[in-house]
């Protein structure tokens, strides 16, 4: 699990680790101090910058977040600013600081991210998407020499663009325990259908995986809230972008905002 990953998860589901309601505000706005994590606005319509750090709080966090309260308070002079660090554990002498300059303190455990992702569906792409170390297969020619060759990597999600009679697809393929999926949106992003298949989706979904044209993704979002929604833009903008000109979807007007880190 990467800091992203958490960063995803307390932009996207607040309510599963706040006391309190918190809109969506702002995410990594950047200043010349340099970019704060997370912005929410509460139900007074306070803003909280939430500062968050992997592992232990260090000591650097604090001045941080100092410097995004100014570069707040100098966009929104009229409007109150409220900061929080978040932090898998919190030393007692770093929660003494916070205490002094007003900045709140919020220890989350990695089991707490864990079981929230579990809830919400979301997959953690940092221990998943890269591969293992492939297989070596041995190959025998036909003067008798052996050579050894490395097998494909396994993967566990895959993406293509599929296109059948005249009509243009996003799909995804997703192997679980024993089974595999494969999810198909269409061009604007919006999610049709699910269908379920026994074992790898290379092999179940056979004639899909080796027909569509393969794309790729920096970061993978959480499918089952996609299902609901939609693909989200940013996701959109990164498949567009690997089309031909001629193929490229038609951009919808508008679009919901994506999740997921």
């Amino acid at each position: 699990m990467t800091e992203r990953e958490m960063e995803d998860l307390l932009w996207n589901y607040p309510d599963k680790f706040f006391n309190e309601t918190l809109a969506q505000f702002q995410r990594q706005p950047t200043s010349e101090v340099g970019r704060a994590d997370i912005v929410f606005k509460d139900r007074l319509n306070r803003l909280l910058v939430v500062e968050l750090k992997k592992g232990k709080l260090q000591r650097g966090a604090i001045d941080q977040l100092l410097d995004y309260f100014g570069m707040l308070k100098r966009q929104f002079p009229d409007t109150p600013v409220e900061l929080m660090v978040v932090a898998n554990t919190i030393p007692e002498e770093r929660q003494l600081a916070c205490d002094k300059h007003d900045i709140g303190c919020l220890e989350i455990s990695d089991k707490k991210f864990r079981d929230v992702a579990a809830e919400v569906g979301y997959e953690f792409a940092s221990e998943h998407s890269l591969p293992t170390e492939p297989a070596t297969a041995v190959q025998v020619d036909s003067i008798g020499q052996t050579s050894r060759s490395r097998a494909p990597f396994k993967r566990k999600k895959a993406w293509g663009y599929w296109t059948e009679k005249g009509r243009n697809y996003f799909i995804a393929f997703v192997n679980a325990k024993g089974n595999c999926s494969l999810r198909t949106f269409d061009s604007d992003g919006d999610f049709l259908k699910r269908e379920y298949g026994d074992g790898d989706y290379q092999v179940a979904f056979e004639g899909h995986y080796k027909n569509a044209r393969p794309l790729t993704l920096t970061r993978q979002p959480n499918l089952e809230h996609c299902s609901r929604t939609g693909l989200p833009d940013w996701v959109l903008a990164e498949f567009r972008a690997q089309l031909p000109e001629p193929e490229a979807a038609p951009r919808p007007a508008e679009r919901k905002a994506g999740a997921p880190s």
